[in-house]
């Protein structure tokens, strides 16, 4: 007979941390947060089950071991030292990345403490690292007007490339952002776009003259040109076997017989 415990009084101590972070992660999914930002948590409480061990469990979410996480993270020198695919530069990680390591792991300790896995939110002590507050450098007057003046605006490919850089330059968008933009979303008459951003929370972004107008020019003269014709599938008629095997579908037992290659060829 099955022994009734309630969720609360069950010992999840040994609950292995792939199984959290998965939770986790659907957690993310369902609560609206976007692809990107479930991939964020989940890459990097991907890297601390890494630094604990492949027995890692609920009892390795602890504060000492999140400060030698970061720890740990302080000392490295290369941001992906098992990535052959990845040119690492032998300088210290940034404050600003290894800081969303901590943000990643007290989220996912909160979720912890809120779904019942823990009595407490082990990791609410835990103190980020201060960022290091860097002045940012922006362009001067006479770096704009070069970087714009690089585009012929009669042609489609140097009026669109304008349009982007005016609008970024004069909106402050994200690149995400700029690239989800559609045509409902230009106002250009009004002189304002609707930007959806971080969060899924949509903004009204208002936009100088010459941003306007480049926008303008490019709608009106070359947005035509960059227009996909959707082509409609023709689909495949299916043949039956007298066995009822078909032909025309998808597997094996639906591709249509490929002609044989001719004895003198190695491959079709």
């Amino acid at each position: 007979m099955v022994k009734r415990t309630r969720w609360a009084d069950m010992d999840k101590n040994e609950t292995p941390f792939a199984k959290l972070r998965a939770g986790y992660q659907v957690y993310n999914k369902t609560t609206g947060k976007s692809p990107h930002t479930v991939r964020w948590y989940d890459e990097r409480l991907e890297l601390f089950q890494r630094f604990v061990g492949p027995t890692a469990n609920l009892t390795d979410v602890a504060i000492p071991t999140a400060r030698a996480f970061i720890a740990h993270l302080q000392e490295r020198t290369t941001k992906n030292p098992n990535n052959p695919f990845v040119l690492n530069k032998a300088k210290p990680l940034s404050s600003s990345y290894i800081q969303g390591f901590a943000r990643a792991l007290r989220a996912f300790s909160t979720w912890l403490h809120e779904d019942g896995y823990t009595d407490t939110n082990i990791l609410r002590a835990l103190k980020p690292p201060r960022i290091q507050q860097k002045v940012v450098e922006v362009l001067t007057d006479d770096e704009v007007n070069r970087l714009v003046g690089t585009f012929d605006q009669e042609d489609p490919f140097g009026s669109r490339n304008f349009a982007i850089i005016w609008t970024l330059l004069d909106c402050g968008l994200r690149a995400s952002e700029l690239c989800s933009l559609k045509m409902d979303d230009a106002h250009l008459a009004q002189g304002y776009l609707k930007v959806l951003g971080k969060g899924n929370k949509e903004r009204l972004v208002p936009i100088g003259h010459r941003c306007q107008e480049a926008l303008l020019r490019w709608r009106d003269r070359f947005r035509r040109l960059f227009e996909v014709v959707e082509t409609v599938p023709v689909p495949q008629l299916e043949r039956r076997t007298p066995h009822g095997a078909r032909f025309g579908g998808d597997g094996e037992a639906g591709r249509r017989p490929r002609p044989a290659c001719p004895a003198s060829t190695a491959t079709c």
